[in-house]
Formats: C-alpha cells, sequence, structure tokens
C-alpha cells in the first residue's frame, strides 16, 4: 500500500526506481504497473538508467490516493 503521507521531495529531483519506491511505499513491480498504465513517466539518464522525475512521483501520489 502506497505511503499515507506525500513523500518530501522536490519537483526537480530525480530518483532511481529503488529511491522512488523507497519514497511511495511500493514495490518495483507496482512502479512498473503504474508506468504501463500510463499513470506516471520515467526519463532516462545518459547511463540508460530509468529515473522518476519528482513532479511525477507528487503526481502519481496524488491520482492513487484520491481515487
Amino acid at each position: 500500500m502506497m505511503t499515507a503521507t506525500m513523500p518530501s521531495i522536490k519537483d526537480n529531483d530525480l530518483l532511481g526506481t529503488m529511491a522512488a519506491c523507497r519514497a511511495l511505499g511500493i514495490c518495483r513491480t507496482t512502479l512498473g504497473k503504474y508506468e504501463v498504465n500510463g499513470l506516471i513517466k520515467s526519463s532516462t539518464i545518459a547511463t540508460g538508467r530509468k529515473v522518476w522525475p519528482g513532479h511525477e512521483l507528487k503526481k502519481l501520489f496524488k491520482a492513487v490516493n484520491n481515487s
């Protein structure tokens, strides 16, 4: 279950997958499902790793907790 409080991250922060999951209190599989369903968008950095912008994580938090 997703954390009950808004994650304390800045809008321009870029979090790796594990850090994003830790901030939201969800597992990697759940984060991937949210991405496939279009609830969140990821970015890719120069190393090829997927990162999650802080503003996207906050948008996901609001969408999931308001439904």
